[in-house]
């Protein structure tokens, strides 16, 4: 896994400019969006660093390198755990810096924006596990379209969520219900077991979706 990780460091340095353009947009959005919206500008900087990994998996699949590293001591597994490691990584270096970059700016609110930072973590690396056994599956163009038609799909999902608390509840009251209920036991729990149980739930979709991603490559043919 060392040496799969050392390549794509090097091949993401050799991005320079790309990288330079993500921190100016960075800081376009901060001039544009102003202090009060942080956690936007720690999102933007934690989900395009993590999909650096994308293009990875993508020049490995075009010059055909997976064939030459299942020859090395890289087995399936190995490979699709670095690709985790590597797009956390690379999520970690632009939350960290775009944390640090808002905590120096609002001293006063230093608990509010680690906290609001935290959750916009452990967000937007969801979505990276998502990402990561889609472009495995089906590599760099399809991954792409797939992942459109997934983004839809949650779109109409979360426009739909109404509708479909009808029909799981039947009537809007029960439904209501059902969500003051789930509110009011959030809202029982004291701060840090809401965050044990979020670092809880991430781990498990961590873990189920790295499982998945081993599966795919163990299954390719290459």
């Amino acid at each position: 896994m060392r040496g799969l990780l050392i390549k794509d460091i090097k091949f993401t340095l050799k991005s320079k400019k790309m990288v330079a353009v993500f921190f100016t947009v960075a800081f376009i959005l901060f001039v544009t969006q102003g202090i009060e919206n942080m956690s936007f500008i720690t999102g933007y900087m934690t989900m395009v660093f993590g999909m650096m990994v994308l293009s990875i998996i993508s020049s490995d699949e075009y010059d055909k390198c997976n064939a030459f590293f299942m020859t090395m001591p890289v087995n399936p597994d190995i490979y699709a755990t670095e690709k985790y490691v590597f797009s956390l990584g690379c999520s970690l270096i632009g939350w960290f810096a775009a944390s640090v970059f808002c905590l120096v700016l609002q001293m006063n609110r230093g608990t509010e924006v680690l906290i609001q930072s935290f959750v916009v973590f452990l967000i937007l690396t969801l979505f990276q596990f998502i990402m990561l056994p889609v472009q495995l599956k089906f590599g760099g163009e399809k991954g792409r379209m797939v992942l459109v038609g997934m983004i839809a799909v949650l779109m109409i999902l979360a426009f739909s969520l109404k509708k479909l608390a009808l029909i799981l509840f039947q009537t809007p009251e029960k439904a209501e219900e059902m969500m003051l209920k789930a509110m009011n036991w959030l809202d029982s729990l004291n701060g840090w077991s809401v965050g044990i149980l979020a670092v809880v739930i991430w781990l498990i979709c961590l873990m189920v979706s790295l499982g998945i991603s081993k599966r795919i490559m163990r299954n390719k043919e290459f």
